[in-house]
């Protein structure tokens, strides 16, 4: 018999070796076998799945098969199969085993209510982690689970408190001090983060690669680019090898503060001490040279990544708004319509800005009939980009066109799009559809300015009329308060220039 169940024994392994292998062919090879296992055979199967993080349902019907045979499931049966839930992200499922236990008189152990608290930190269930927590002896495994909890909602007060019931740092292992900083890291609490650090290293548990990330991520988040690279010369100090999260959260630092020369450096550090180079990283240095408007640069980092990995949008993107910035719009152009990348709409209105502030309409116009094609989304951004670009281009006539197309999209027009077509319409004399689109606003609910009535008075004035410039004026009041100076200077700026005007017609 003994033989017999250790062959079994090896056969279920190698089949739990093969996870490709249905839930079919393992359920049929356990029936076959199921009268020689025993309960911790059948642990070693819920196990052996539970390794897979797509094989967690086989680890639920496993156990369900037990009770079916009058196998009753043991506490480590119970916490393995959980512990499986969890990893797999199926944390209500484990909730549910943790509450089906005293049906069987199974008493939970130390391990499952941690198992269990690390499920409701997996779906932030914070309240229901910290009600675990004081049912069970204070260990530190599931003062872990629950500080992790506290992190994930956003309750680092709580967290540190915690860790405080655990004697204040004393014998405390660093994993719970690490979830601790981590909860702090997550609600962009960079000083209880460092001074956790600090507080490692007075009770001799050294801060290790996992306590330094999480400190350096606080700070990230905060925007403490200082506090991050004072923390990487201490790891490089106390001779920490710092990892590609620690990496990414330095460069990410120094994107959100546009050093985009230190995020360079540090780029260069991590590909020179990794391995395997990350496109995460690579995208926060672009990133940073594009808030910098170092698209040369951005250009650079993204050809190196598209040497070594596969970029992605984000990483497209970044140099596109690189280029955008500095009205490079040939090279953004190009970039678009070369590379194999798929785009988004954020890329296309990047290029679209980009040839807008530089008056390219015919561009513009280009690039909106390309994302038409490519069945990309085109919003209001889209469109008020191609209406700058067409008054810039002083093509009044395209303007208006785009702007008729924004309606029929289902979009509303706003005052970036008004401004630009009303703007149009002055240099090219059209005073009568300057004074249509200020109609159109107040249709929209939107309130003519002082910049739209300077613009709609210029084109009035050039064209010598008088009658609807009276109009406009009398008009005005309603939409600029009386009080406000600028309407003084514009009514005395529409006189005058009527007065010039009508000078000019009696003498010609």
């Amino acid at each position: 018999m003994a033989g017999r169940m250790g062959e079994n024994a090896s056969e279920s392994a190698g089949i739990l070796g093969k996870p490709r292998r249905n839930w079919q062919m393992l359920q049929q090879h356990f029936s076959t076998v199921l009268s020689s296992f025993n309960p911790t055979e059948c642990t070693a199967v819920i196990a052996a799945s539970g390794e897979h993080k797509q094989l967690w349902s086989q680890a639920l019907q496993a156990l369900n098969l037990m009770q079916e045979q009058i196998l009753i499931p043991d506490v480590v049966t119970y916490t393995t199969c959980l512990v499986a839930c969890t990893r797999s992200k199926e944390a209500q499922r484990a909730l549910l085993l943790f509450e089906d236990m005293p049906r069987l008189a199974v008493r939970p152990s130390e391990v499952t209510f941690g198992a269990a608290i690390q499920a409701c930190a997996t779906c932030a269930m914070w309240q229901t982690g910290l009600e675990l927590l004081g049912a069970v002896p204070q260990n530190s495994f599931a003062a872990t689970s629950a500080i992790s909890a506290c992190g994930q909602a956003g309750r680092w007060r709580l967290a540190i408190a915690i860790l405080e019931d655990l004697g204040e740092l004393k014998g405390t292992g660093r994993v719970a001090v690490n979830a601790c900083i981590t909860a702090c890291a997550k609600s962009r609490e960079w000083a209880p983060a460092l001074s956790l650090l600090v507080r490692m290293a007075s009770r001799l548990t050294l801060p290790d690669v996992v306590s330094y990330s999480a400190a350096i991520s606080a700070c990230e988040k905060a925007g403490i680019w200082t506090a991050a690279l004072a923390l990487y010369a201490s790891m490089m100090l106390s001779r920490t090898k710092i990892d590609v999260v620690g990496f990414g959260a330095l460069i990410s630092a120094c994107e959100k503060a546009a050093q985009w020369q230190l995020a360079i450096v540090l780029l260069q550090r991590a590909l020179e001490s990794m391995m395997v180079p990350n496109v995460i990283l690579f995208n926060a240095a672009s990133s940073a040279c594009e808030k910098a408007g170092e698209w040369q640069c951005a250009m650079l980092v993204f050809d190196t990544l598209q040497h070594d990995l596969l970029p992605d949008t984000i990483s497209f993107n970044a140099v596109l708004s690189a280029m955008e910035k500095k009205q490079k719009w040939m090279q953004a152009v190009c970039l678009l319509s070369q590379t194999g990348i798929a785009a988004d709409v954020i890329s296309s209105n990047a290029v679209l800005s980009a040839c807008g502030g530089a008056g390219r309409w015919r561009q513009a116009l280009f690039v909106l009939c390309q994302a038409a094609q490519r069945s990309l989304l085109r919003d209001l951004v889209s469109y008020s980009a191609g209406v700058s670009a067409c008054a810039k281009g002083k093509d009044w006539t395209k303007s208006l066109w785009l702007l008729q197309e924004l309606r029929e999209a289902g979009l509303r027009p706003e005052d970036i799009a008004y401004n630009a077509a009303v703007s149009s319409c002055e240099d090219t004399w059209q005073w009568k559809e300057s004074l249509e689109l200020l109609a159109a606003m107040t249709c929209d609910d939107l309130k003519p300015n002082v910049l739209n009535l300077n613009v709609v008075i210029g084109a009035c004035c050039k064209a010598s009329e008088l009658r609807p410039l009276q109009e406009l004026l009398g008009s005005v009041r309603r939409w600029v308060s009386p009080g406000r100076a600028n309407l003084r200077t514009l009514s005395e700026q529409a006189v005058r220039k009527k007065g010039m005007h009508a000078v000019e017609h009696r003498n010609g």
